[in-house]
């Protein structure tokens, strides 16, 4: 779920129109991507509700929410150009309308989002535009706090309900949960089947393998999948020294420690003066903050100008399980240059360190 630190983000809205398939009816949708926070609402101009379908909105760290909305309408309505769909987002004060002007679209089925899964939009459902049988697996995961990851195997376009036969690295898997919509209320014919599997395996690269039977398929067919991203990334650490106009005051030094690009979040950051642990209340230690690359936190030890200017050694102290013997030093005094340029070296703990 989103942290609290996010900015509001009004959506981007496309109107989505199907390929010119020849039917009665037509389904054209409107896409609204990259808000926050929720709520959002969707409406069409002069539609009754059995026509429309919204689909819960789905998040994604990177793209923020997504929410699809469709409409099913008679093919002379759309033709006509009599379909439109307004957004609203009340956090930005954003409203937008899209007309639907008759023109086919670039080509149907269209992959959207619906909820938490993946899932595929159809217009006029299977006999109108006929869907060859997918299967794609799907992963939900509620972040570091949570001991497991949720996979959905979402299978498309078979007539009659199959048998899914989860494996985990080829050896089989209990499904915790699955259903079968022969031809849902917007024509699709879709099955899902769900598994837990535990974030340590996961995170280690476990490969887990959806494998769909049924009558109407020549072979089985098998879709697999394993986490990319690795689990454990060992932090970098920086020191920097005080800067050059608050030793001009002669009154006191801020020593600061940068403990980037590190996964899990979990890390400890306390400080030495001398070889000895300095006060918890003498240094801060603020985040972490998560981006693209890991997480990053960092220290600022606040000292007397005096204890800096004797040269006394001071040392970042970070314990990380991603670190090959567990804590990383990083030094820092007087003598290791200009307060400006400081050169630093890393020195591994042995393994009788203590954690202060």
């Amino acid at each position: 779920a989103p942290g609290s630190s996010v900015s509001a983000h009004a959506p981007a809205v496309y109107p989505l129109t199907p390929c010119s398939c020849a039917g009665d009816n037509v389904t054209v949708a409107c896409s609204a991507a990259g808000f926050f926070p929720e709520p959002l609402e969707v409406t069409w101009a002069s539609a009754p509700p059995s026509a429309v379908a919204t689909f819960p909105a789905a998040w994604a760290p990177d793209t923020f929410y997504q929410l699809v909305s469709s409409l099913t309408t008679t093919a002379a309505n759309g033709q006509a150009g009599g379909v439109a769909c307004t957004v609203r987002h009340p956090a930005t004060d954003t409203s937008v309308t899209k007309s639907f002007n008759g023109e086919s679209g670039p080509g149907w089925p269209l992959e959207v989002l619906v909820g938490p899964w993946r899932s595929r939009l159809t217009p006029g459902g299977p006999d109108v535009c006929p869907v060859p049988t997918m299967v794609t697996i799907l992963v939900h995961d509620d972040g570091e706090d949570s001991e497991e990851v949720q996979l959905v195997c979402v299978t498309e376009g078979l007539a009659e309900q199959a048998q899914v036969q989860w494996l985990q690295n080829r050896e089989p898997l209990e499904a915790q949960d699955e259903a079968f919509c022969g031809r849902c209320s917007d024509g699709r014919s879709l099955q899902w089947s769900r598994v837990s599997i535990g974030r340590r395996s996961w995170e280690q690269g476990v490969e887990v393998t959806c494998r769909v039977s049924s009558a109407g398929l020549e072979e089985p067919i098998e879709e697999s999948i394993r986490n990319t991203c690795p689990g454990q990334e060992m932090p970098q650490v920086y020191v920097f020294p005080p800067a050059a106009e608050e030793l001009a005051r002669e009154e006191a030094a801020t020593l600061t420690c940068l403990v980037t690009s590190f996964r899990p979040k979990d890390v400890l950051v306390t400080w030495t003066q001398g070889g000895q642990p300095v006060p918890s209340g003498s240094y801060q230690v603020f985040g972490p903050e998560e981006d693209a690359g890991g997480y990053t936190v960092y220290s600022a030890l606040r000292t007397s100008a005096a204890a800096w200017q004797r040269g006394d050694a001071f040392a970042c102290v970070v314990a990380h399980e991603g670190l090959p013997m567990t804590f990383v030093h990083k030094g820092l005094d007087k003598s290791a240059g200009k307060a400006t340029a400081v050169n630093v070296s890393v020195v591994l703990a042995d393994a009788d360190v203590t954690c202060y």
